[in-house]
């Protein structure tokens, strides 16, 4: 819903410039009341646009009470988290010597699970992993600001990091790599009732792959929301979710 609207609000500044060549940006933010630097963002989909922004502008871009109340019907179906409520997360970012890995991720997931017990011993039979990986992950995660220790416990400070700070090529490669090997194993390690494995091929248009991985990201994160709502606090395992695209056929630069 909100890049449909986005994607309507480009379409609108682009007519309103076609019939006044003096029209720009600046002039759109003003009469949305939005600042242009905001503006800019929202429509390069740098940034998230904020309910409370919606809310604002719907009345502004669409005269018709009908087409209004059809957009706001839409806000309220959004599944609430912070990307959607316009709370921009804080990133932080990663020392080129830490290598983030996938355990720092599932770590920092663990804390979500009800049954969450703050001691390497239940992290390490949790993860499967030896409780020397485990220790030496919390301290990465503690140096970075993930996470903090606050009367003997560690505590979860619900902000993003992301492998794309600081990390070089081979690193992003090196943690979808891992990924993939984990799904591999989980097919022989799992039954079907506890993962799900499928994929599809399809011929396109390659010039389409950005709308594609577009799709999926708008995808990952509805699902997120979702699954958080549904959840409620009650989580009881940390899932992995891969997704992939892909060309098979060679095109014709080769």
């Amino acid at each position: 819903m909100v890049e449909t609207l986005i994607d309507e609000l480009s379409t609108i500044l682009a007519q309103r410039k076609a019939k006044n060549t003096h029209y720009s940006l600046r002039a759109f933010a003003r009469d949305l009341e939005l600042s242009p630097a905001y503006l800019s963002l929202v429509l390069n989909k740098k940034t998230p646009l904020k309910d409370e922004k919606i809310k604002q502008i719907i009345p502004k871009i669409f005269k018709d009470k009908k087409t209004q109340t059809y957009w706001l019907n839409q806000l309220k179906e959004i599944p609430h988290r912070f990307f959607y409520k316009g709370d921009i997360p804080t990133y932080q970012k990663v020392s080129p010597k830490i290598k983030i890995k996938w355990v720092h991720y599932a770590i920092l997931e663990c804390f979500n699970l009800k049954n969450f017990e703050s001691n390497t011993q239940w992290i390490s039979k949790q993860l499967g992993i030896s409780i020397e990986d485990v220790e030496r992950s919390l301290d990465e995660l503690l140096t970075i600001g993930a996470l903090i220790e606050k009367d003997g416990k560690l505590i979860h400070q619900d902000i993003s990091f992301s492998i794309y700070d600081g990390s070089t090529d081979d690193d992003k490669k090196n943690l979808q790599k891992n990924y993939l090997q984990m799904s591999q194993h989980a097919i022989d390690d799992f039954p079907l009732s506890k993962r799900d494995h499928s994929s599809m091929t399809i011929a396109i248009n390659e010039e389409h792959i950005s709308h594609i991985k577009n799709r999926i990201k708008n995808f990952r994160r509805e699902l997120c929301c979702e699954l958080n709502k549904l959840s409620n606090n009650q989580a009881d395992q940390v899932y992995q979710m891969q997704f992939s695209v892909f060309p098979l056929t060679k095109g014709e630069e080769s």
